[in-house]
């Protein structure tokens, strides 16, 4: 799993325009889990996932 940032701003310094990816490889993870034993949760264990791929942008203007 790994990550990925590009950033440019400009020479000003008012402009920043980015591009950004998370979990570029597209792995399925697990940040967590729990296992509830007995007769009330009939053995369930439930997990929590991390996000996919992810990409974002954005445009920044500072003034």
């Amino acid at each position: 799993m790994f990550d990925l940032s590009i950033v440019w701003t400009s020479t000003a310094e008012n402009w920043r325009i980015g591009v950004r990816g998370r979990n570029l490889a597209d792995k399925k993870y697990r940040t967590g889990a729990y296992n509830f034993p007995g007769l009330a949760f009939g053995e369930s264990v439930i997990g929590f996932y991390g996000p996919l791929l992810t990409v974002t942008a954005s445009i920044e203007y500072r003034f």
